[in-house]
């Protein structure tokens, strides 16, 4: 058998040359090959098994080093990401005022000709925002009616309640009801389809055809809100909400129409 022959210190240096930048031409010049022979000299080193072999297994620890370091990059990048909304939440948590302005990119794209909510809806958010900043309010049941006509952006509003409630409080519970499933469905849930598309969190949860509820595993029942048609034979479905030291919403939508 003929014994394998261990490369030259200089054909380790070609090596090293070539993986900087493939070019087997320059990698023999550095490598100390002379420069008018250069040419043929790097063709012949790359013609040889041995160091054939020695590249393809630099190349392959190359690759999985540089795969590895792609995936651990995304990785950081998600993780930062989520870090970052996370403590976006708790900020908004009691602040819905801020979680309007601050988690729909107003003044761009869809939103490109709005600055932000109207006077009217950033005075009720702060009113919630106040209550719920109170000592003596927070803890209580905040109840608000608001009375308005038609394109004024009341359906926005309800949405963006709705997800400032689902966004900023884990596994909190909710129920929004209308006077008809049309109502509910065609109208209300319409306008929360759009304003979770728009939404710095719309990763977080998903939006079905009668509910909006999170998408991390095993709180997709624990952490949600329920469109329910409002019907005067079957309050009990209002009864059941449930969910003790934690967040309830509850929302009328049309609610003049409601017996």
């Amino acid at each position: 058998m003929t014994k394998k022959k261990p490369l030259t210190d200089k054909q380790k240096r070609f090596i090293d040359e070539y993986m900087v930048d493939s070019n087997a031409t320059q990698a023999a010049i550095r490598a100390g090959y002379s420069s008018k022979a250069a040419r043929v000299q790097g063709q012949e080193n790359l013609s040889k098994p041995a160091i054939q072999i020695e590249i393809a297994k630099r190349q392959d620890a190359l690759k999985e080093k540089l795969e590895y370091t792609a995936e651990d990059w995304t990785r950081d990048v998600l993780e930062l990401k989520n870090r970052s909304m996370e403590e976006m939440a708790i900020a908004c948590t009691n602040d819905p005022l801020l979680f309007v302005q601050k988690c729909f990119r107003w003044g761009h794209g869809e939103l490109a000709n709005y600055e932000g909510p109207d006077v009217w809806q950033q005075k009720i958010l702060c009113d919630i925002r106040d209550r719920l900043k109170n000592g003596e309010t927070r803890h209580k049941a905040i109840q608000i009616a608001v009375a308005s006509g038609h394109g004024i952006g009341k359906t926005a509003f309800v949405a963006w309640i709705m997800l400032w409630s689902i966004c900023t409080y884990p596994d909190m519970k909710g129920v929004v009801t209308a006077e008809t499933k049309n109502q509910l469905i065609t109208k209300t849930w319409s306008e929360l389809h759009k304003w979770h598309h728009l939404c710095l969190f719309r990763d977080w949860f998903e939006v079905a055809a009668e509910s909006i509820f999170s998408t991390q595993p095993g709180h997709k029942y624990t952490w949600r809100i329920d469109a329910i048609p409002w019907n005067e034979n079957n309050t009990d479905a209002f009864q059941g909400l449930h969910n003790q030291g934690k967040r309830i919403l509850v929302l009328f939508d049309e609610a003049s129409v409601i017996a």
